[in-house]
């Protein structure tokens, strides 16, 4: 019923996305992300893409096996993106 919908689709998938770091289901948070990465970004001027900023920051690094040098630049670009995401 509320398939392609953005706003439920983001809701859903932030909401789950959150859940499954809480319960250290960190890959299922991040298959999660994928989902809530699509859409969420189409309700831009509310809560939800800095939610998603955060709790995607947080199971990234929760995914990452060791700490990122600065020399993995996908990790690094992706991470820094995030971080000015928040700080804007």
């Amino acid at each position: 019923m509320y398939r392609g919908n953005p706003f439920f689709t983001t809701f859903y998938a932030v909401a789950k996305l959150q859940l499954c770091y809480a319960f250290g289901e960190y890959g299922a948070a991040l298959a999660a992300a994928r989902t809530a990465r699509e859409v969420v970004y189409h309700l831009s001027g509310t809560i939800w893409p800095v939610l998603f900023d955060f709790w995607n920051g947080l199971t990234l690094a929760a995914n990452y096996p060791t700490p990122p040098s600065m020399s993995d630049e996908p990790i690094s670009r992706k991470w820094n993106e995030r971080g000015n995401r928040l700080r804007s």
